[in-house]
């Protein structure tokens, strides 16, 4: 009986696949005596039992095309004798090529605001591919650099492996998350164009964004609102940029042009005899007024009607104060109102008033020039009297008790007298008396003719003249003055 060798314990040499997932490892099992044409290899592959058949070559038993991972052999058996070598218990470990470090990806920006492109990129090295990945999506191409535009509202995801081409060996994921933010839309809302001293503003607001907004102006203002009410006239811009709790900003500009509201003085003064109101200065922007007139003493008002004269004649009653206000329309269409004008009325001087009485042939008449009176204590006449009438030897005038001499000479007058003062709320009368020399029944004899003249100084004036005895038997009345909606003040017609 012949008793055969079992193979002997073999010395174990690996060799690890070239490529990452390849399959080009192997085993070798040295032993000197492995001459047998063929043997059976039982090896543990990943927990799996394997059994190869495999002929040695150079006493070299190699298993070939392995991948990589852990390997248990077992047993050993001689195709030819059948003799097997079991609890051989050999493990190896078979491995891939490194795996490529991890990309460094970097991003131009973590955040936009609205949609925007992002530009990722990593390192370039030579000898590598890459792969990114939208939220988990291949995106190409499938180089260093990656450029897409987000635009929904949201978080992204970016991934990116590296793959070395020498070893097909792929890199560990890197991911990179970006955001896209609801962008913010800024406006400005108010007039572009407002009147100097107006309580008028404009008013920043988002139509988009993320809230908890903040606002900066260009002139510094850090609210919503910016007032313009104390903008000197002219031309302005602002611009306003609005910042939400996301830091997305929007900026938004506004032209606004600020009319000129002037500054406006008033004076009372004494134009043609009456009093007048008027602007200190001249300015042509104006085209519309109204004057509010409070006497103080009774808060009584007056209010004009609005006119395109800037002027407003207007009587004041002696020794009453007023207060004076006039609203104004610019050529803008802008409205203001002056300076308060505080006016107490003092006694002026009157107006001269002209009063000629002429006798003629008999006739009597007056001729009356510048018709016009101003309400004040005392009215002034100047009284010319002209008479050329045959006949006349002598004549005189009684005014105020005051006797004047006609001068008659030839039978003719003109005489003026002047500053005759009459009393307000008064009837004055100036006397006139005529000598008349006629020829009666052949003798001459002087006949006195009297005329009186009567004044009413009230607040409708007029004159009077009377002629009375059997001289002249006409009453002419000359009115003066047209009375007034108001008893202080007068009008010229």
């Amino acid at each position: 009986m012949e008793i055969l060798p079992l193979p002997l314990k073999p010395t174990i040499q690996i060799t690890n696949p070239t490529t990452c997932g390849g399959t080009n490892g192997s085993i070798k099992l040295l032993a000197s005596e492995y001459m047998a044409s063929s043997y059976l290899v039982n090896y543990i592959f990943n927990n799996d039992t394997v059994q190869k058949e495999i002929a040695p070559l150079n006493n070299i038993i190699e298993i070939t095309n392995l991948a990589s991972g852990v390997y248990k052999i077992n047993s050993i058996k001689n195709g030819v004798t059948g003799c097997q070598l079991n609890n051989i218990n050999e493990s190896r470990t078979l491995t891939d090529p490194p795996r490529p470090i991890n990309p460094e990806i970097t991003v131009d920006k973590l955040t936009s605001c609205g949609p925007a492109t992002f530009n990722f990129s990593t390192s370039q090295v030579s000898g590598f591919t890459y792969s990114w990945k939208l939220d988990g999506n291949p995106h190409f191409p499938s180089t260093s650099v990656y450029n897409p535009n987000l635009s929904t509202v949201k978080k992204y995801v970016i991934s990116l492996t590296q793959t070395q081409t020498s070893t097909n060996c792929v890199s560990d994921i890197s991911t990179k998350e970006v955001e896209v933010f609801t962008a913010v839309n800024a406006t400005i809302t108010g007039k572009t164009e407002v009147c100097e001293g107006y309580d008028e503003v404009i008013s920043a607001m988002a139509n988009t964004g993320s809230g908890e907004y903040t606002y900066k102006w260009s002139t510094g203002e850090t609210t919503a609102i910016k007032d313009l009410k104390t903008l000197a006239d002219g031309f302005y811009s602002f611009k306003v940029t609005i910042t939400d709790k996301n830091n997305c900003t929007d900026e938004a500009t506004k032209e606004v042009v600020v009319y000129d509201v002037p500054e406006v003085k008033l004076e009372v003064k004494l134009v043609n005899g009456i009093y007048t109101i008027d602007l200190l200065n001249q300015m042509p922007s104006l085209k519309k007024f109204r004057y509010t007139i409070t006497k103080i003493s009774t808060s009584q008002n007056f209010m004009s009607s609005e006119s395109i004269n800037s002027a407003l004649q207007y009587g004041f009653e002696k020794g009453q104060s007023y207060e004076i206000i006039l609203s104004f329309t610019t050529d803008k269409d802008c409205i203001g109102e002056s300076q308060v004008l505080n006016y107490s009325a003092t006694n002026k001087e009157c107006k001269d008033y002209l009063v000629s009485l002429i006798i003629d042939n008999k006739d009597v008449a007056f001729n009356a020039f510048d018709p016009t009176l101003v309400f004040c204590e005392d009215s002034i006449f100047n009284i010319t009297l002209v008479g050329d009438e045959p006949g006349i030897e002598s004549g005189k005038v009684l005014i105020n008790s005051v006797i004047y001499d006609l001068g008659i000479l030839n039978s003719k007058f003109n005489t003026t007298i002047n500053d005759i003062k009459i009393k307000s709320d008064s009837v004055s009368y100036i006397n006139l008396n005529l000598v008349f020399r006629i020829l009666d029944e052949g003798n001459f004899i002087d006949l006195p003719c009297n005329y009186r003249i009567r004044i009413n100084n009230d607040f409708k004036p007029e004159i009077i003249l009377d002629a009375i005895n059997f001289c002249f038997s006409d009453t002419v009345n000359v009115q003066v003055k047209e009375k007034s909606a108001k008893k202080d003040q007068f009008y010229s017609g």
